[in-house]
């Protein structure tokens, strides 16, 4: 699996939406996934995403990072 991690660094509550789409080595599309969440100054939020394909040259590309307070 892959892990991503969040730190809100600044001094205000922030809403975060991710967008990601795992591919193959060609690039071809196999899974999307997307989160929101809200953190609390100094806050951290961790996922975990389950590799589609244990092949090596599979990626895990962000398509789409959004903050707003």
């Amino acid at each position: 699996y892959w892990q991503v991690s969040i730190t809100n660094n600044s001094d205000a509550t922030v809403t975060a939406f991710f967008s990601f789409v795992q591919t193959d080595a060609k690039g071809k599309s196999i899974r999307s996934s997307a989160f929101t969440a809200s953190l609390k100054p100094k806050d951290s939020y961790s996922r975990k995403f389950p590799k589609k394909s244990s092949a090596s040259g599979c990626y895990l590309r962000l398509i789409k990072a959004k903050v707003r307070d």
